[in-house]
């Protein structure tokens, strides 16, 4: 619990432009300085403590959290971009 608070809080005091070279990039805020890289840990720490939820009600709204908090998908033109560069 106290990994997905401070994933909470990490990503709630972020600032827009990201914590630059004070970063402390690694398991447990993610590999990058971006939202998205800190959503998506929030995300799992949410869905790991759902899984550990003593009742369906806890469960159920642990991951209304995850999902809340979940990085926006990929658009189409966002996943053409990428192709087009990988290739």
């Amino acid at each position: 619990r106290l990994v997905t608070e401070l994933r909470e809080q990490a990503l709630a005091c972020r600032p827009p432009e990201g914590w630059g070279s004070g970063f402390l990039a690694g398991e447990l805020l993610g590999p990058q300085d971006t939202e998205e890289a800190l959503r998506k840990q929030l995300t799992k720490s949410l869905k790991r403590l759902a899984d550990q939820a003593g009742s369906a009600d806890e469960r159920g709204d642990l991951l209304d959290a995850a999902y809340a908090v979940r990085p926006a998908p990929a658009g189409l033109r966002e996943l053409v971009r990428g192709r087009r560069r990988t290739e």
